[in-house]
């Protein structure tokens, strides 16, 4: 150990982001209008991930839904999904099917999806008993949902669905509760009201379940009089208890009274050092300009604020994923035409280029979680390209690989902030870190996967190693020597035990009396012999004889450690021997 900490004081810290595409999709559809290969999100379950988004089938002319599980850089299992009409007797197949969420209960794989009928935006859900078999899907269509986009499966083993629908009355969230073999079993729907006007384009975002079985709602929202102005949703939390009752009111979450400038685009609950909370981040637009900061909030988990803070990396911003780490790191993850300096050291990212305004990056962030809550501004970009990807998710494997998926377009030159769905192919990327991971040094990264030999370690923790190591070898010694007398005093004992002999008195009549030798295959015959006018007749005791009169030895050989029966017809003595 002293040779280790030596060597490793030898060396600086430093981190090493290794980027390594692990999959992108038909690269043949670059650059032809409508062409798009997508990805909304990733889950995983141990160190297996499952991409949900749709593939364009340039043959066919339309965008199928594609579920793709991977396990390391290997795809296991796909799905493409493709919706016919259920009424017509020509079964037209419906266009722009994607995926855009799921969950693994057990085994089975759960997703929420849409559809494009006859212009109209429709939802389906579909169930695969086993997640690396994507064969047999189960369907449920919710026809009048233009969108679902959360899922969950609460604590009595319930599926819970949200989304947003149209109604006669206007646009609402929608929730649906169904078992897990899609009987339904009852349904909500909530929208914002303010002043006796109702919102419009109402979104859900994420639908969490709390304490009692009670379910939380964030969305967004818009007055009619932002119907221009499409970015501008309200954002909103709203609690209900098991049945789909209001338990606390729809209320707005502002981000530091900017109000419908703040828009949510992914929510999760985690606990904190034991509090459960929730983490939010989306797009904070400033009014005025063409510039926008990504925000960053926690709220607890009645709504109410803990922490807002706002990160300007350059332009155009976009929060689309939000993490918390089992060390509580706070990741972040989306897009950003510049990146700017201040968050990169100096230096441009991975493949990156700074000050551009023809390329995007997108980034990672991380930040310590600590006696703040987590609202400390120091952030560290870790990963960026300009090769026009825009990252939709991240998920964390069990064996510390960051996956990451989202868009990449192929063709340069196109105004990805102006065109959000044009010549994309699916992209997803490995990150891997070498970094410290020993948790005693002094400068761990908790997200590292390999260790490189960078670990630095105080002087402190040195002299108590070297400490602990003296006081450990002192007691090694000792140890030793207490083992070394208490072998001699066994092997004492044992010969002493062995140069034992043990003598048994016969008395007239019937006796019992144990062969106590160790010695084996010691015949009846040759150690009872001396005796035979003595006995009558002998059994162990399984019933055999020795009789002596017959000359018949029905016993054969002593066991050590059996008993036995003797009838004398004098008294005599026997005696064993180790």
């Amino acid at each position: 150990m002293k040779k280790l900490i030596f060597f490793l004081l030898l060396f600086p810290s430093f981190l090493v982001l290794s980027q390594e595409s692990v999959f992108i999709s038909d690269e043949r559809n670059y650059g032809v209008e409508l062409q798009n290969d997508i990805i909304n999100k990733v889950i995983s379950k141990g160190n297996d991930y499952i991409t949900f988004g749709s593939k364009y089938n340039s043959t066919l002319g339309r965008s199928e839904g594609n579920i793709t599980v991977f396990r390391g850089d290997s795809i296991i299992s796909s799905d493409t999904l493709f919706i016919f009409s259920l009424d017509s007797a020509s079964e037209s197949v419906y266009s722009d099917v994607t995926l855009n969420n799921g969950l693994i209960h057990n085994t089975s794989l759960f997703a929420a999806g849409t559809y494009i009928k006859d212009g109209v935006s429709q939802s389906f859900i579909v169930k695969y008993d086993d997640y690396t078999n994507l064969t047999s899907p189960q369907f449920k269509f919710i026809s009048h949902y233009k969108n679902l986009s959360s899922l969950l499966i609460s604590s009595n083993n319930n599926l819970i669905v949200a989304g947003d629908y149209d109604s006669d009355s206007g646009n609402w969230w929608g929730i649906r509760i169904y078992d897990l073999d899609f009987n339904f079993i009852t349904s909500s729907g909530i929208r914002r009201v303010s002043d006796g006007n109702a919102f419009i384009n109402h979104k859900t975002v994420n639908i969490f379940e709390v304490d009692n079985n009670e379910l939380v709602l964030f969305g967004t929202a818009q007055t009619s009089s932002n119907t221009g102005i499409y970015n501008q949703h309200y954002s909103y939390y709203t609690r209900l208890d098991d049945t789909l009752g209001v338990v606390i009111e729809t209320k707005s979450l502002n981000n530091n009274g900017v109000g419908g400038y703040y828009i949510i685009k992914d929510v999760i609950m985690a606990d904190l050092s034991g509090v459960t909370r929730f983490y939010a981040t989306g797009k904070q637009d400033e009014p005025g300009s063409a510039n926008n900061a990504i925000p960053t909030c926690a709220y607890d988990v009645n709504g109410n604020d803990v922490f807002e803070v706002n990160h300007n990396l350059g332009i155009l911003e976009d929060g689309k994923s939000i993490y918390l780490t089992d060390d509580n790191h706070l990741l972040v993850c989306g897009r950003v035409k510049q990146l700017d300096s201040d968050y990169t050291d100096g230096n441009p990212p991975l493949f990156g280029e700074m000050g551009s305004d023809t390329n995007y990056n997108f980034f990672i962030q991380k930040k310590l979680s600590g006696t703040n809550d987590g609202a400390a501004t120091e952030w560290t970009c870790s990963f960026g390209t300009n090769r026009n990807e825009v990252i939709t998710d991240m998920v964390i494997l069990d064996n510390k690989d960051i996956i990451l998926v989202g868009n990449q377009q192929s063709h340069e030159g196109i105004d990805f902030a102006d065109n959000d769905d044009l010549y994309l192919d699916q992209y997803i990327a490995k990150l891997n870190i070498s970094d410290c991971t020993n948790p005693v040094a002094t400068n761990q990264n908790i997200l590292a996967n390999f260790d490189d030999g960078s670990c630095l370690y105080s002087q402190s923790l040195f002299n108590t190693d070297k400490l602990l190591i003296d006081s450990l070898e002192i007691q090694l010694d000792i140890a030793e020597s207490d083992l070394s007398i208490a072998m001699d005093s066994i092997y004492d004992l044992n010969n002493s035990i062995s140069q034992t002999t043990i003598t048994i008195n016969i008395s007239e009549g019937w006796n019992m009396f144990g062969y106590t030798s160790w010695i084996e295959n010691e015949g009846i015959s040759n150690h009872m012999s001396p005796f035979d006018d003595k006995i009558e007749i002998m059994k162990d005791n399984w019933g055999a004889a020795y009789w002596p009169e017959y000359g018949f030895n029905g016993i054969g050989d002593f066991i050590p450690g059996e008993g036995y029966q003797l009838k004398a017809i004098e008294p005599f003595s026997i005696s064993f021997g180790n």
